[in-house]
C-alpha cells in the first residue's frame, strides 16, 4: 500500500522507490476486515469499488457486530454511518436517550440505515446526493488480504517501483540520528536509501 501510494503521488518526479519483500517468507492469506477509509485510499489510485471487489473477492461490510459485549447473549451492530435524524444543535442519540427514559424500547440500531440493511442481509449503492440523513450510510470491504497486496504491488510496479525479492539479514542504523542508512540482504548485497518505511506484521 505504501509503495502504491507513494508511486502514485510522485509519479511525475524523479525519485526511486524500491519495494523489498521475500517470496521465501511469504504472507498469510486471510480474510481482512477493513473500515470505509480504505475505500478513500483506493479511489485516488484509480480503482473503483467494483474494481477492488472483483480483484480481491471482497464482500460489502456495513458495520461491526459485537456479541456478548454488554452481557452474555447480547448483540448489536455498530454501523459505518449515522443514527437517526438529529438537529443542528442536538445529535439524534440525545433524543433517543430521552425517549428511552420515558419507556421507549426501540433499539438505537433501528434508526440506522446501515444496521438495518445488515440485519436484513441487504445492500444498496449509496446515493451520491442523499436527500436527508436517513439515506446516509457508509460501508467497507471485507477481502482476501493476499489478493489486495498483489493488486497494490502490481499498481506500484506499473508506476516504476523496483522490486527486490530477498530476505533482509541486517539493518544498518546511523548512531547519531538512529535513521536507517542501508539494508543488508542474506546474499550480502546492500540497499542504501534516503528514507526507509518498514511494515510491521506477519
Amino acid at each position: 500500500m505504501t509503495a502504491a501510494a507513494l508511486s502514485q503521488h510522485f509519479k511525475d518526479q524523479s525519485i526511486t522507490i524500491t519495494l523489498v519483500e521475500s517470496s521465501v517468507l511469504g504472507t498469510v492469506g486471510v480474510g481482512e476486515a477493513t473500515i470505509p477509509t480504505l475505500r478513500c485510499f483506493c479511489h485516488p489510485l484509480g480503482y473503483s469499488d467494483a474494481d477492488i471487489i472483483k480483484a480481491t473477492n471482497a464482500t460489502c461490510k456495513l458495520g461491526i457486530e459485537f456479541q456478548d459485549w454488554y452481557q452474555l447473549g447480547s448483540r448489536f451492530i455498530h454501523p459505518f454511518g449515522l443514527f437517526g435524524q438529529g438537529t443542528k444543535d442536538v445529535p439524534f442519540h440525545h433524543y433517543w436517550l430521552r425517549a428511552k427514559q420515558h419507556g421507549h424500547e426501540v433499539p438505537l440500531s433501528a434508526y440506522s440505515l446501515g444496521a438495518s440493511l445488515a440485519k436484513q442481509n441487504k445492500f444498496s449503492p449509496q446515493h451520491k446526493k442523499p436527500a436527508n440523513q436517513l439515506e446516509v450510510f457508509d460501508w467497507a470491504y471485507h477481502f482476501d488480504a493476499s489478493l489486495f497486496a498483489d493488486l497494490m504491488k502490481k499498481h506500484a510496479l506499473s508506476l516504476g517501483v523496483k522490486l527486490i525479492d530477498k530476505q533482509v539479514a541486517q539493518v544498518t542504523v546511523e548512531q547519531d540520528s538512529q535513521h536507517i542508512s542501508q539494508l543488508v540482504f542474506s546474499d550480502s548485497t546492500l540497499l542504501k536509501g534516503d528514507f526507509f518505511y518498514r511494515l510491521f506484521g506477519l
